[in-house]
């Protein structure tokens, strides 16, 4: 299903209520993130990661979490609350 509504283009999503459409979108989205993910960790274990990569487990588990707290974080934000999840080292952000 999600398959059509991507490679069909407009013919796809034409005359879908917003509301499908953001539905259809955000499935899209989390199933991407979780393939992504997933990927990481069966290639980490493939590739013995945690025991070549320090802290290579703490960053999965930060992978795992960061879509939540930055989803959190953004909405405390909205309410007035200063920023609190900065994940950037200081010289990357801009």
């Amino acid at each position: 299903m999600l398959s059509w509504h991507v490679h069909a283009g407009l013919v796809g999503v034409a005359n879908l209520p917003r509301q499908t459409f953001d539905a259809f979108a955000a499935l899209a989205h989390q199933l991407a993130t979780d393939i992504a993910l997933d990927s990481y960790e069966m290639a980490g274990e493939e590739l013995h990661l945690g025991a070549a990569i320090p802290n290579w487990h703490d960053h999965q588990n930060f992978l795992n979490q960061v879509i939540g707290m930055a989803l959190v974080d953004a909405r405390l934000h909205s309410l007035g609350e200063p920023i609190r999840f900065l994940y950037l080292q200081p010289e990357e952000r801009l």
